[in-house]
Protein backbone atom coordinates (compact mmCIF):
# COMPACT_ATOMS: atom_id res chain seq x y z
CA UNK A 1 0.00 0.00 0.00
CA UNK A 2 1.34 3.43 -0.86
CA UNK A 3 0.18 6.81 0.34
CA UNK A 4 1.63 10.10 -0.88
CA UNK A 5 1.39 13.49 0.77
CA UNK A 6 3.06 16.69 -0.37
CA UNK A 7 5.96 17.89 1.77
CA UNK A 8 6.66 21.62 1.71
CA UNK A 9 10.07 23.06 2.41
CA UNK A 10 11.15 26.68 2.36
CA UNK A 11 13.99 26.10 -0.09
CA UNK A 12 12.38 23.75 -2.59
CA UNK A 13 9.02 23.37 -4.25
CA UNK A 14 6.54 20.72 -3.07
CA UNK A 15 7.96 17.22 -2.69
CA UNK A 16 5.84 14.10 -2.33
CA UNK A 17 6.55 12.18 0.84
CA UNK A 18 5.52 8.55 0.32
CA UNK A 19 4.37 6.35 3.17
CA UNK A 20 4.84 2.71 2.13
CA UNK A 21 3.27 -0.16 4.08
CA UNK A 22 4.61 -3.65 3.44
CA UNK A 23 4.34 -7.12 4.94
CA UNK A 24 7.35 -9.22 5.78
CA UNK A 25 7.83 -12.64 7.29
CA UNK A 26 10.70 -13.50 9.60
CA UNK A 27 10.67 -17.21 10.39
CA UNK A 28 7.04 -18.07 11.20
CA UNK A 29 6.10 -14.50 12.30
CA UNK A 30 4.58 -11.92 9.92
CA UNK A 31 5.10 -8.20 10.53
CA UNK A 32 3.80 -5.01 8.96
CA UNK A 33 6.37 -2.35 8.14
CA UNK A 34 5.90 1.37 7.51
CA UNK A 35 8.58 3.12 5.46
CA UNK A 36 8.58 6.84 4.62
CA UNK A 37 10.60 8.19 1.71
CA UNK A 38 10.75 10.86 -0.97
CA UNK A 39 12.86 8.60 -3.23
CA UNK A 40 10.80 6.69 -5.79
CA UNK A 41 13.73 4.33 -6.55
CA UNK A 42 13.60 3.11 -2.94
CA UNK A 43 9.95 2.20 -3.41
CA UNK A 44 10.79 0.34 -6.63
CA UNK A 45 13.58 -1.52 -4.84
CA UNK A 46 11.20 -2.54 -2.06
CA UNK A 47 8.65 -3.72 -4.61
CA UNK A 48 11.33 -5.72 -6.45
CA UNK A 49 11.93 -7.72 -3.26
CA UNK A 50 8.41 -9.17 -3.37
CA UNK A 51 8.56 -12.91 -2.77
CA UNK A 52 12.36 -12.93 -2.45
CA UNK A 53 14.59 -13.71 0.51
CA UNK A 54 16.21 -10.50 1.75
CA UNK A 55 18.39 -9.59 4.68
CA UNK A 56 16.33 -8.20 7.56
CA UNK A 57 17.33 -7.06 11.04
CA UNK A 58 14.55 -6.73 13.62
CA UNK A 59 15.38 -4.82 16.80
CA UNK A 60 14.87 -6.53 20.16
CA UNK A 61 11.79 -4.47 21.00
CA UNK A 62 10.27 -5.45 17.61
CA UNK A 63 9.44 -1.81 16.88
CA UNK A 64 11.91 -1.21 14.05
CA UNK A 65 13.33 -3.19 11.15
CA UNK A 66 16.21 -2.67 8.74
CA UNK A 67 15.66 -4.25 5.33
CA UNK A 68 18.33 -4.61 2.64
CA UNK A 69 16.80 -4.67 -0.84
CA UNK A 70 18.16 -6.80 -3.71
CA UNK A 71 19.83 -3.58 -4.98
CA UNK A 72 21.62 -3.19 -1.60
CA UNK A 73 19.58 -0.27 -0.34
CA UNK A 74 19.33 -0.08 3.44
CA UNK A 75 15.75 0.84 4.37
CA UNK A 76 14.85 1.61 7.98
CA UNK A 77 11.17 1.05 8.75
CA UNK A 78 9.02 0.84 11.82
CA UNK A 79 6.68 -2.00 12.74
CA UNK A 80 3.00 -1.00 12.76
CA UNK A 81 -0.40 -2.66 13.21
CA UNK A 82 -1.00 -5.59 10.87
CA UNK A 83 -4.27 -4.01 9.67
CA UNK A 84 -2.25 -1.37 7.78
CA UNK A 85 -0.59 -3.92 5.48
CA UNK A 86 -1.60 -5.88 2.43
CA UNK A 87 -2.46 -9.51 3.05
CA UNK A 88 0.48 -10.94 1.09
CA UNK A 89 4.08 -10.87 2.26
CA UNK A 90 6.42 -8.65 0.24
CA UNK A 91 9.70 -9.62 1.80
CA UNK A 92 10.87 -12.84 3.38
CA UNK A 93 13.81 -13.57 5.63
CA UNK A 94 15.44 -16.53 7.28
CA UNK A 95 17.07 -14.19 9.83
CA UNK A 96 15.80 -14.27 13.38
Amino acid sequence: MLRGTPLCTTRYSRIHDFDVFFSLRIGEQTYCGDYETVVVDEINDLRSSEGKDVEITLDKSKNKVILYTPQNRKLKARIVRASQCPSTALALSDNR
